[in-house]
């Protein structure tokens, strides 16, 4: 179950780091989490470095969620960082299998994701085309024999097919995605029009322009931030 891609540590920009919510299998951050870290930090107490994996060269936050917001919160513009070499599969694992490590227990839902991003990155095969029995993929993950089988059916059929044994599961199967890329474009966009309004709502110069250079910012950060190309004009 370890990483074992190569990995060096290095200073990043937390304005920079890409919090891509399919790399978090937790629904929401939990804020005494947060807190209890916000005090660690207060105290001049150091915490483990954050991991970060490059992926289209853009740094995309894998462990360290609540570090990183507990950090934002004291003002820190930087973190020290573990940086992995991995596939955008394995990324999927290694941001998995950090939640599995903390103390924070993971809800039903969440163990899900852990189960599927466990499967997408390979971790349930030995190599040679050969599987992992149920027992041992308990053993990984130290969720349910009965719950993994039965999951496996449901996300994963042709895989489940291959290592039969769930005679008691009924219907199709087929994973479902739990990640709409578009509901991130819509909520961006619901942002900008909210600040568009709040801008138009007001005559004062000084606010107007606050908001302009504040927007100003904030494209100035994204564009650097890289890994992002203009939309395409359609053809007339």
């Amino acid at each position: 179950m370890s990483y074992t891609g190569s990995v060096e540590t290095q200073i990043v920009s937390l304005s920079h780091l890409i919090r891509d919510p399919k790399f978090q299998v937790r629904r929401k951050l939990d804020q005494p989490t947060i807190n209890r870290y916000v005090e660690v930090l207060k105290a001049g107490n150091s915490m483990p470095p954050i991991q970060v994996v490059f992926i289209n060269d853009a740094p995309v936050l894998m462990d360290g969620w609540h570090r990183v917001a507990a950090m934002e919160q004291l003002g820190k513009p930087e973190a020290e960082a573990v940086i992995l070499e991995a596939t955008e599969q394995e990324a999927y694992w290694i941001a998995a299998k950090a939640n599995m490590e903390h103390g924070l227990p993971l809800k039903k839902s969440e163990q899900r994701k852990v189960f599927r991003a466990y499967i997408r990155a390979g971790q349930h095969k030995k190599g040679r085309g050969r599987y992992k029995s149920y027992r041992e993929m308990q053993s990984d993950l130290s969720i349910s024999y009965s719950t993994i089988r039965t999951w496996m059916f449901k996300d994963f059929p042709r895989t489940a097919a291959r290592l039969g044994g769930n005679d008691e599961f009924k219907g199709s199967g087929g994973l479902r995605s739990s990640h709409d890329l578009s509901s991130i474009q819509a909520n961006a966009m619901q942002g900008l029009q909210e600040a568009h309004r709040a801008f138009q709502s007001t005559v004062d110069p000084n606010v107007r322009g606050e908001i302009i250079s504040r927007m100003d910012e904030l494209l100035a950060d994204m564009k650097q931030s890289g890994n992002w190309v203009p939309p395409m004009l359609p053809d007339f």
